[in-house]
């Protein structure tokens, strides 16, 4: 491994006065005020990347959706015969606990 140069205490001083910053005048705040920091805060989270995810309500349907789609449920079967089958199935179980 190879070492890094040591850093010259003068050059380290010096960035220290400068208030740590380099190249920064020294008339710009190194924090925002609060109105500053809110218009950031609200820039930031108005982006599309936040707003991605669905609602419980949408997570629950397509749990749903997906876990009880009778379209599924014979598999290698087409799409309408499987519905078909489902459909026949719960039919006879209405007529058969229907008094």
């Amino acid at each position: 491994m190879t070492a890094l140069p040591p850093v010259p205490l003068l050059n380290a001083a010096r960035f220290m006065s400068a208030g740590g910053r380099s190249g920064v005048s020294g008339d710009v705040p190194a924090t925002p005020d609060a109105d500053q920091a809110r218009r950031a805060v609200e820039e930031e989270l108005a982006k599309p990347v936040y707003h991605q995810a669905a609602s419980l309500w949408q997570r629950i349907w397509q749990w749903l959706s997906q876990h009880l789609d009778p379209r599924d449920a014979v598999p290698g079967a087409p799409a309408w015969l499987s519905t078909l089958l489902v459909a026949a199935l719960l039919a006879a179980l209405l007529a058969a606990w229907w008094p």
